[in-house]
C-alpha cells in the first residue's frame, strides 16, 4: 500500500510539473526572440517582440524593443513607441526613457519637461531620483544630476544611495568643498568607513583640495571631538604622509576611547607595515613610557625592538655604511632583545627574541659561535615544535656554510627519522648536552602547517648538500619529493633546482663541477667560486652551462662591489651570443646596477629590453615593477 502511495505521489508531481512548464505560443516566440537577441541577429528578434507587443502591452515585452532600438542608436524609431508607452502606461521609468530619447535627438526643452514631469507626479520614491541621475550620468550630464539629487535629499534625507550618488556627483565635477560635507553627512548616515575614505580620496586631487579638506576636518574637530571623526581625520593625515599629525589625533582618540594603548599600538604596527619607522618607533615609545597602565607594554617593547631592527636591516639605511658601523647600530639591539628575554621568559616574544639574536649573530656580527649556542638554546628550552623546528634549520644552515656538512646530514636524519612514527628506535634528536627533539614532540605536533613548512625545509636542505657535493641523482630525487609541497616557495625552489638540473645532466662531470662552484659562492669564498666558474665556462664551452656561469660571475662580481667588473662581462656576454639563453638574466643584473648607480634611464632600458626581448622571462614581473618604481619617483 505504501509503495503504491508512494507511485502516485511521484505521476502526481509529474503532471503538476509538465503543467507548469507548459507553454502558451507568445511565450514560445518570445523565447525565440531573446535566442536571436543574444546571437545578435537584432532585426529578427525586433520583428517578433513588435508582433508580441502589438498584441500583448505588458513591461516585459517593451523592455526588449527599447533596449534594442536604443542599442542601434534608432532613437527616432523608438519614439513613437516611447509617447504611445506614457499615454497607456504612464511610469517614471517610461517618462525617463522619453527624457533619455529627446535629448539624444537634440530636443534638450522636451527631455528635460520629461525628467521634470518624473519627479513631480513619481517623487515620492526615491527610485526616481536614482533612475533620473543614472540616466544622466550616461549621457555625461554629471552637473544636471546635482539638482536632481539635491531635491532627492530633501525629500529622502536619510537615503543613503541617493547622498552617495550627491557625494560622487560632486567628485565628478570637482566641487570638492560641497562634496567634502556631503560625505560626512554620509558617513553619519551609515559608518561605512572605507566607503568614506575611497570618497575621500577621489577629492583628493591636488594641494587646494588637500589643504581645504584638511582645514575643513580641523573646523570640524573644533565643533566636535567627535570619535568617529577623529578616526576619519588619521586617516587622511596618514594618506598625505603627515604621520606626526596623524599620531597626534590617534592618541585623542586611545584617551577618549579609553583603550589603554590598544589605538596607538595598532597605529604603530600599522606604520611599521608600511616601514614608517621613525613615527612607529614614536608609536611604541609612548606606549612603552605608559609602563604597566597598559596590557600592550610587553608586545609595544619587544615591536620596539623589532622596528629598530627592521630600520636597520632596511637596504636604504645599510647600502651606505661599512660593516664595522653596522655592527655597532646592532648591539643595543641585541641587548634590548635579551632584555625581553629575561623580562618575559617562555612567551612568543621571547622565543622571537632569541631567534632573532641567532639570526642577527650569524648574518650580521659573523659571529656563528655565539648563534649556534642561541639555536641550541632555542631547541632546549622552546615549549613550541615550530620554534624547535626553525632553529634546527637555522643550525643546519650554519653546519653547510661552515662545510660542516655531516652535522648537518646527522642533525637532518635524526629530525626526520623521529618524524616517523613507526620507527620504535629513535628516542630523540641530541642537539647538545642534554638537549634533544623527542619523536613524540616531533609526531604530535608535525601535522601543523608551519611544523610540515620546515620539515620541507630540512629535506630541502638534505637535497641541497647532496647537490652542493655533486651526487646529482640522488639529489633529484629528492627535489622531486618536494615539488607537491603546500608550501609554494619550497615547492618553486624544488622545481627550479630540477629544471636546472634535467637540462644539464647530458654533462654530469661539467653539472657537478657547476653544483660544487655554486656552494662555494653559499659559503661566501667568492674568489674560489669565481674561479671555478671560469673552469667550467671554458670547460664546457658551446653548453649552457658555460653561459650560466658567465651570469655567476658577473653576479659574484657585483656581489663584491665590482661594478665594472660586472657590466663589461654582461655587456659582452649579451654583444657575443645573438640569442643568448640568459640575456634575461645579464639584462636584469645590469638593470639593478644601473639603478644601484641611479642610472635610471638605462635601469628602464634594460627592464624594457626583457619586456621586449624574453616575454616568458621570470622576470618579466619584477621588471614591470621596477619600471614603474623608477617612474614613480
Amino acid at each position: 500500500m505504501k509503495m503504491i502511495n508512494k507511485l502516485i505521489t511521484i505521476i502526481c508531481a509529474i503532471l503538476f510539473a509538465n503543467v507548469l512548464t507548459a507553454q502558451t505560443p507568445e511565450e514560445n516566440k518570445f523565447q525565440l526572440a531573446q535566442s536571436y537577441e543574444q546571437s545578435r541577429e537584432f532585426k529578427e528578434a525586433l520583428r517578433i517582440y513588435e508582433e508580441i507587443y502589438k498584441t500583448n502591452k505588458q513591461e516585459k515585452y517593451f523592455e526588449p524593443i527599447a533596449r534594442i532600438y536604443k542599442q542601434e542608436n534608432r532613437f527616432q524609431e523608438l519614439l513613437p513607441f516611447v509617447e504611445e508607452r506614457i499615454k497607456s502606461h504612464p511610469s517614471a521609468t517610461n517618462y525617463i526613457l522619453a527624457g533619455e530619447i529627446y535629448w539624444q535627438l537634440g530636443q534638450v526643452a522636451d527631455a528635460n519637461s520629461m525628467w521634470d514631469k518624473a519627479r513631480k507626479d513619481y517623487g515620492n520614491k526615491p527610485e526616481t531620483y536614482l533612475s533620473i541621475t543614472l540616466t544622466l550620468n550616461q549621457l555625461k550630464q554629471y552637473e544636471k544630476t546635482i539638482p536632481v539629487l539635491i531635491e532627492g535629499k530633501q525629500k529622502f534625507p536619510k537615503n543613503t544611495e541617493i547622498v552617495d550618488a550627491l557625494v560622487k556627483a560632486y567628485i565628478f565635477t570637482n566641487m570638492y568643498q560641497d562634496g567634502f560635507k556631503e560625505t560626512l553627512y554620509l558617513y553619519t548616515l551609515s559608518g561605512n568607513l572605507s566607503q568614506t575614505q575611497s570618497r575621500l580620496y577621489a577629492m583628493m586631487t591636488d594641494t587646494a583640495a588637500i589643504n581645504f579638506i584638511n582645514n575643513a576636518f580641523n573646523r570640524e574637530i573644533k565643533k566636535d571631538e567627535n570619535i568617529a571623526i577623529l578616526i576619519l581625520y588619521s586617516w587622511f593625515l596618514r594618506s598625505n604622509k603627515k604621520y606626526e599629525e596623524a599620531f597626534d589625533i590617534v592618541v585623542k582618540i586611545d584617551n577618549k576611547n579609553n583603550s589603554k594603548g590598544k589605538d596607538i599600538f595598532a597605529f604603530a604596527n600599522e606604520s611599521r607595515r608600511d616601514e614608517q619607522f621613525e613615527i612607529a618607533l614614536k608609536a611604541y615609545q609612548h606606549i612603552k613610557n605608559m609602563g604597566k597602565n597598559t596590557p600592550y607594554y610587553n608586545n609595544a617593547l619587544y615591536e620596539y625592538t623589532q622596528t629598530t631592527d627592521a630600520r636597520l636591516s632596511s637596504t636604504d639605511y645599510n647600502k651606505n655604511i661599512n660593516n664595522a658601523e653596522l655592527k655597532k647600530s646592532f648591539e643595543p639591539i641585541i641587548i634590548d632583545y635579551k632584555k625581553i628575554i629575561k623580562e618575559y621568559p617562555k612567551t612568543q616574544n621571547s622565543e622571537n627574541a632569541k631567534m632573532r639574536i641567532a639570526t642577527i649573530e650569524r648574518t650580521i656580527m659573523k659571529n656563528n659561535k655565539a648563534a649556534i649556542e642561541m639555536l641550541n638554546d632555542i631547541i632546549e628550552t622552546a615549549l613550541d615544535i615550530n620554534f624547535v623546528l626553525e632553529a634546527t634549520n637555522q643550525l643546519v644552515d650554519i653546519y653547510i656554510a661552515t662545510n660542516e656538512l655531516n652535522k648537518a646530514n646527522t642533525l637532518i636524519n635524526s629530525v626526520l627519522e623521529n618524524q616517523n612514527p613507526t620507527n620504535n628506535q629513535s628516542k630523540g634528536v641530541k642537539i647538545k648536552g642534554n638537549a634533544q627533539i623527542s619523536s613524540k614532540q616531533i609526531m604530535n605536533n608535525a601535522n601543523t602547517n608551519y611544523a610540515k613548512t620546515h620539515i620541507n625545509e630540512l629535506k630541502y636542505h638534505q637535497a641541497e648538500i647532496l647537490y652542493y657535493q655533486g651526487i646529482i641523482d640522488s639529489a633529484l630525487k629528492l627535489y622531486y619529493a618536494l615539488i607537491d609541497s603546500l608550501d609554494d616557495d619550497i615547492a618553486n625552489d624544488a622545481l627550479m633546482r630540477i629544471t636546472f638540473m634535467e637540462q644539464n645532466k647530458e654533462h654530469p662531470e661539467h653539472l657537478s663541477a657547476f653544483a660544487k662552484a655554486e656552494y662555494l659562492l653559499f659559503r661566501e669564498q667568492y674568489n674560489d667560486a669565481i674561479k671555478g666558474f671560469n673552469d667550467i665556462k671554458i670547460a664546457a664551452e658551446n653548453e649552457p652551462l658555460a653561459e650560466i656561469s658567465i651570469i655567476k660571475i658577473a653576479e659574484t662580481e657585483a656581489k663584491l662591489n665590482n661594478n665594472a667588473a660586472a657590466k663589461k662581462i654582461l655587456n659582452n656576454y649579451l654583444a657575443e651570443n645573438a640569442y643568448p639563453l640568459y640575456g634575461d638574466n645579464a639584462l636584469f643584473l645590469l638593470g639593478n646596477i644601473a639603478e644601484e648607480e641611479k642610472n635610471y634611464l638605462d635601469a628602464q632600458q634594460h627592464y624594457g629590453d626583457i619586456l621586449y626581448k624574453y616575454p616568458r622571462s621570470i622576470h618579466i614581473g619584477e621588471a614591470r615593477h621596477r619600471i614603474r618604481t623608477i617612474r614613480g619617483n
